[in-house]
């Protein structure tokens, strides 16, 4: 009978056992699933932090090379600049135009155009010769009278924008046809009647300035609305004495006293060299084609008496 009840006691203690131990997992359980969401919150702020520090580095290096980028195109226009000017073309290259219109009446009485140069003479040995060529873009004003016109070209030298000068004076002799001359200019023509001037040029290393008048020149007559041209070389300087001052035209056209809006030569008047170079041309021309003739008459007539000397040798 003891032993049947040491056995049941013990029965009675495993069962009670057992049941506690499933009773102590079923409240174990449950508490670990709560400590999960911990785990998953800690990573989500884990990348939030590293995309931030992308894009502050991404920031700061973009303003700095775009402030680098802007610098080099500057540095380089600034050293554009400072290449050197063209040279201005040498005579009887410098060829220019020039007008002056009346104000008032909007009629442009004076077109000048060419290539001008002045030839200034050493006073200190009289042979050497200084050349002042007018520049192309020579400023050029004047008056438009009824009988005295004149254009006056103007260009800088170093700073000074009025520093040399020169002034071309016309005539026009209005006069009727054979009523006479007006200072050797011939009834209804007008003519170059003076020139002057003040030029700086530069002789042994210094400088040198210089006013000059070549008068009673009449020259390059031409008739009231017409235009006088001379692609030759010409020269003016004073007949007797002057200031030895010589003023050489080339590609020279020139009107004045014109009644018209435009800037358009009349009916050119061509100097007589212009001509003169004209007829030696053709006389050139025909003169070496009858020296080839003459040259192959010659060696026909010298081939034919050999050919005739042969043939008395061979008989």
């Amino acid at each position: 009978m003891l032993r049947r009840l040491i056995l049941v006691i013990l029965l009675s203690q495993l069962c009670s056992a057992q049941r506690v131990i499933p009773a102590d997992d079923k409240t174990v359980d449950p508490k670990p699933n709560p400590v999960f969401p911990p785990t998953t919150d800690e990573p989500t702020t884990e990348p939030s932090t590293k995309p931030t520090d992308k894009t502050t580095t991404t920031t700061t290096e973009k303003p700095d090379t775009t402030t680098v980028k802007p610098t080099d195109p500057t540095t380089a226009t600034t050293v554009k600049p400072t290449t050197a000017p063209p040279a201005p073309p040498a005579f009887p290259n410098n060829v220019g135009k020039w007008s002056v219109t009346n104000t008032i009446s909007n009629l442009t009485c004076i077109i000048l155009s060419g290539a001008l140069q002045l030839s200034v003479l050493d006073p200190t040995d009289n042979k050497t010769t200084t050349s002042i060529n007018v520049p192309t873009d020579a400023a050029a004003k004047g008056k438009c009278g009824p009988l005295i016109q004149t254009i006056t070209l103007t260009w800088k030298v170093g700073e000074d924008e009025n520093a040399n000068n020169l002034t071309l004076q016309f005539r026009l002799n209005q006069t009727a046809t054979g009523a006479g001359a007006v200072g050797q200019i011939t009834p209804n023509n007008y003519a170059l009647e003076e020139v002057m001037g003040f030029v700086h040029y530069m002789v042994n290393k210094t400088e040198e300035e210089k006013s000059f008048t070549i008068e009673e020149l009449f020259a390059f007559q031409t008739k009231r609305n017409s235009s006088y041209k001379c692609e030759a070389l010409e020269g003016l300087k004073q007949k007797k004495g002057g200031d030895g001052v010589e003023l050489k035209f080339e590609h020279l056209r020139m009107e004045a006293f014109r009644t018209a809006t435009d800037s358009k030569f009349s009916t050119a008047i061509e100097c007589s060299l212009d001509g003169y170079v004209a007829d030696i041309v053709p006389i050139a021309v025909g003169a070496s084609l009858a020296g080839l003739v003459a040259i192959v008459l010659v060696a026909y007539l010298i081939g034919r008496r050999r050919s005739r000397a042969r043939g008395y040798q061979s008989v």
